[in-house]
């Protein structure tokens, strides 16, 4: 009689195992299919994050072309009034004011800083979790045309994302040739500190981008940096 009450006890016990054990491989079957479903959601984020890259890519070159236009235009019209005497004193009252339009600038400035900061800190520093990417894509891509639009024309500025950092490309900045190029390449370190150099700076600062540099890895505030870096390039132009 014992021996028939301890057999039942251990069937009951095997039967309980095999019962968790089912439980189990139903719950792996559910996690193989939620990460398979993760792993196929992160991939089309990966490629519609591609396409809008690229597309920002065709639209910053698209509006530097039609920069370049615009300032030779403008050397067009330099060039004619060195040449007619007649129109000497209208056209000089008009490059009077555009002078005085960039010198207004810091108002613009404060008026689109806030996006700046927020865009431009978001493309070197977030690291956002799977599921809300597409949302983060969308703000970004948003914010870099607002920055684009605000800052083109007036102040001639292109940014240019590369690989690791993103170049960036003033222009208005010598009065003498307001075509001429001045461009610093910044890099992102891609690790938990996230720190930001210079690779390149054409026309050399040589030291001067250094305590820049320091204050964007303490601060993390991009657009007080470009604004930075541009008055280095005007006092070489002074």
């Amino acid at each position: 009689m014992a021996d028939q009450t301890q057999d039942t006890g251990f069937l009951t016990a095997r039967i309980d195992l095999q019962g968790l054990e089912k439980d189990l491989n139903s719950f792996k079957d559910k996690l193989d299919g939620w990460s398979d479903a993760i792993v196929r959601k992160t991939e089309a984020e990966k490629v519609q994050h591609v396409r809008e890259m690229q597309k920002l890519s065709e639209t910053i070159q698209q509006i530097q072309k039609e920069h370049d236009a615009l300032s030779q235009q403008a050397l067009v019209v330099r060039q004619q009034l060195e040449r007619e005497d007649e129109e000497h004193e209208a056209l000089k009252k008009a490059v009077e004011e555009i002078i005085a339009r960039q010198e207004s600038l810091p108002e613009l400035i404060a008026t689109v800083q806030e996006a700046l900061d927020a865009e431009s800190n978001a493309l070197w520093r977030r690291k956002a979790k799977t599921e809300s990417k597409e949302g983060e894509q969308s703000d970004f891509s948003r914010g870099l045309q607002k920055i684009i639009d605000a800052y083109s024309d007036r102040l001639g500025l292109t940014l240019s994302p590369t690989e690791n950092g993103m170049d960036i490309v003033y222009t208005h900045i010598d009065r003498n040739n307001p075509t001429r190029k001045f461009k610093v390449c910044v890099t992102c370190d891609d690790d938990d500190t996230s720190t930001y150099s210079v690779t390149s700076c054409q026309p050399p600062l040589n030291d001067m981008l250094q305590s820049d540099i320091d204050d964007l890895n303490a601060t993390g505030d991009f657009s007080s940096f470009v604004m930075s870096v541009r008055r280095r390039f005007v006092d070489t132009c002074c």
